[in-house]
């Protein structure tokens, strides 16, 4: 059997390990197909890093990027594979996305100051992953700084406590993310149909990462989820034609055996590519694990053979 995990994060992001710490990593699992798909960044790749790594490996490896925007005023993540990487145009693009994230965080800092926090962006600089700096940057500062409330202690509590972790990072998010009212994620670069262009431009197949990842409302929540991630599919297919490559990431590690058959049959209808991967970051604060797909065991290429075979 041929396992694949096609959603993966180095420390080029917000990941732990560098790309051939991946590679030993997906080795050791019998794992052959990976992709990297870093947030907004294609820093990690390096061509002769890639060929040495699969010849070294015997794995093939997709460079990829992760890009995001809002729909309908809430976050989309969207996973380009095939990404030129060493295009100077690409890397522009994403300098000027990362730019704007940083200002978005900066003025955050700055209405935390005003509120008496003694907080600065060099703190977050401090504490984020490669140089790259997110909103988890600023909720691991205001956790270090003790600024988080309703933070769950315990006797027990050890630096690798991933409950803990999650705990402590969830009720920063509660205070200082998205839905409060320092609105970390104000000014997005582009919108949804613009992310489809610059995939299509640098790389091939524009595919929906994790549909089910951001929860809505809690009443009817699977009803209403399906509703939505359908109209955003709907007006995808109309944007790019019948004939563009669109997909789905219906193997996810937190997409229930319900969810996966609703995302696959979305592809049935609006002729998407399948797609999966465990989005591995390898850090603490992460229960995702490497090729860990779905309900928790690896995922077999022929789930997602149509999709591997154009993208070779």
């Amino acid at each position: 059997m041929v396992y694949v995990d096609l959603h993966i994060h180095t420390c080029s992001s917000d990941g732990a390990f560098s790309l051939e710490e991946i590679a030993k990593k997906a080795f050791e699992k019998d794992i052959k197909i990976i992709a990297i798909t870093d947030h907004e960044t294609v820093d990690g790749f390096v061509r002769m890093d890639i060929d040495r790594l699969s010849s070294d490996y015997n794995i093939k490896i997709i460079p990829g990027v992760e890009l995001s925007t809002k729909y309908n005023n809430k976050k989309l993540d969207l996973l380009g594979y095939c990404i030129d990487f060493e295009d100077n145009r690409l890397k522009s693009l994403l300098g000027g996305i990362k730019k704007i994230r940083e200002k978005n965080l900066a003025r955050a800092v700055e209405e935390l100051q005003k509120e008496g926090y003694t907080i600065n962006f060099e703190d977050l600089k401090k504490v984020s992953h490669g140089g790259y700096i997110s909103n988890i940057s600023l909720f691991w500062v205001m956790i270090e700084k003790g600024y988080v409330d309703n933070i769950v202690k315990t006797e027990k509590e050890t630096p690798v406590d991933n409950k803990l972790i999650a705990k402590k990072l969830n009720a920063a998010q509660n205070q200082f993310g998205l839905h409060s009212k320092y609105r970390l994620y104000d000014e997005e670069p582009y919108n949804v149909f613009e992310l489809l262009e610059l995939i299509n431009r640098f790389g091939r197949i524009p595919v929906v990462a994790h549909p089910f990842a951001f929860k809505r409302d809690k009443k009817n929540a699977f009803e209403n989820n399906c509703k939505e991630i359908e109209e955003l599919i709907r007006n995808l297919r109309n944007y790019l034609g019948q004939e563009k490559p669109l997909g789905i990431e219906v193997f996810y590690p937190k997409h229930n055996e319900m969810q996966r058959k609703f995302l696959d049959s979305l592809a049935q209808k609006y002729r998407l590519f399948v797609t999966g991967g465990s989005d591995f970051h390898g850090n603490p604060e992460s229960k995702l694990e490497l090729g860990k797909i779905v309900d928790n065991n690896m995922l077999e290429a022929k789930e997602i053979e149509d999709f591997l075979r154009v993208i070779k």
